[in-house]
C-alpha cells in the first residue's frame, strides 16, 4: 500500500449482513454516493512519457469550490478501505484526481476519530479532494448535545486552516431506514440533524450538510435484515403519513423526516439517484429528492 495507511474505521457501512433486493441497493450506493454528493472533477493530463502517474496535474483545491450552488455536472470520487488503500493510489488507478473522497467516523467524535479525520484530509488535500465525512451516532439521538456539534466544527475549521479542507457532512444516513441505532424516530432525528446543520453553517469551517435517506423501495422495511431492536417500539403517529392507523408500503419514506420551514443551505443525498437537489426556493421538496436544514 503506498502512501500509508490510516486507522481507518472500515468501510464506514452502518448495517450488518443484508441480502435480496438490500444487498444491491447497498452495492449500488457504495458505487453512486460520492458522485450523488459531487462535480465530476477534470481528468488530469495525461503525464509525459516515462514520467510517474504522480506527476499528473492536481484538482483545482476543495477551498476554491462554491458548496452554495448546485453543480452543473455530477462530482465523482471513492470511499476506499482506507485500511488498504489510500487516495494517491486511488487516483492513480482511476486515471483522474478524484473530486470527492468519503468515510465514517463515530459521532460525537473521540479522541480516535479526531486523529483519523486529520489522516483523511491530509491524504484528500494532496488530490484537492473534498471530504464526503459519514457521522455515525453512537448515543440516542436524544443525547447529542450542541456541544458535540460545536466540537465537531471546531475540528473542520482546523481542518479548513492545515488543509484548506471542505467538507459535505452527512449526518446519520439512512434515517428512514429500519437496520441503523437511529432509524425510524422523525422528530428526533430531525432535531439533532438541525443541530449539526446550525453549527456546522455558522461556522468557519466552509462546510454543508448533506441529508441521506435510503432509496424508499420496499420501505418501511419491515423484513429487512439487521432490524434493529428499537425497530418493533417506533411511533406509529409520527410515521402514519396516510392516516390510516398503521405503518406500512402507502406511508411516505421521506416527509417523516424532513420538516424544513426555511429554504435549505444543505444537500439531498437519497441512495439512489444521480445528482444532488436542492429545494425549491420556497422550501418544498421536488419529487422525492430533498434538501434539508
Amino acid at each position: 500500500m503506498r502512501g500509508g495507511g490510516m486507522r481507518a474505521r472500515g468501510g464506514g457501512r452502518t448495517r450488518g449482513r443484508i441480502g435480496g433486493w438490500a444487498a444491491a441497493m447497498v452495492a449500488l450506493a457504495i458505487a453512486v454516493v460520492p458522485a450523488t454528493a459531487a462535480l465530476a472533477a477534470p481528468a488530469a493530463p495525461a503525464a509525459p512519457q516515462g514520467a510517474s502517474p504522480r506527476a499528473a496535474a492536481p484538482a483545482a483545491p476543495a477551498d476554491e469550490v462554491d458548496l452554495t450552488r448546485a453543480p452543473a455536472a455530477p462530482w465523482f470520487g471513492g470511499i476506499i478501505d482506507w485500511t488498504a488503500d489510500d487516495a494517491q493510489s486511488y487516483a492513480d488507478r482511476l486515471g483522474a484526481v478524484p473530486a470527492v473522497l468519503g468515510q465514517s467516523v463515530r459521532y460525537p467524535l473521540g479522541s480516535d476519530d479526531v486523529t483519523y479525520l486529520d489522516q483523511f484530509a491530509q491524504q484528500a488535500a494532496q488530490q484537492g479532494s473534498l471530504l464526503f465525512l459519514t457521522l455515525e451516532p453512537t448515543k440516542p439521538l436524544a443525547d447529542l448535545t450542541a456541544a458535540d456539534a460545536i466540537a465537531l466544527t471546531g475540528r473542520l475549521e482546523a481542518l479548513r486552516e492545515r488543509y484548506d479542507s471542505r467538507a459535505l457532512v452527512r449526518f446519520a444516513p439512512e434515517m428512514n431506514g429500519s437496520w441503523t441505532p437511529w432509524g425510524q424516530q422523525p422528530t428526533a432525528y430531525i432535531a439533532a440533524f438541525r443541530q449539526v446543520a446550525d453549527a456546522v453553517h455558522a461556522s468557519d469551517a466552509g462546510a454543508v450538510t448533506v441529508w441521506s435517506p435510503a432509496y424508499a423501495a420496499g420501505y418501511p422495511f419491515g423484513s429487512a435484515d439487521g432490524l434493529t431492536d428499537a425497530s418493533g417500539t417506533r411511533s406509529i403517529a409520527e410515521l402514519d403519513t396516510d392516516g390510516n392507523g398503521r405503518v406500512d408500503v402507502d406511508d411516505d419514506a421521506y416527509r417523516p423526516y424532513y420538516r424544513a420551514t426555511t429554504p435549505s443551505t444543505g444537500w439531498a443525498c437519497p441512495r439512489r439517484t444521480s445528482a444532488p437537489s436542492r429545494t425549491s426556493p420556497s422550501g418544498s421538496p421536488r419529487g422525492t429528492t430533498w434538501a434539508a436544514r
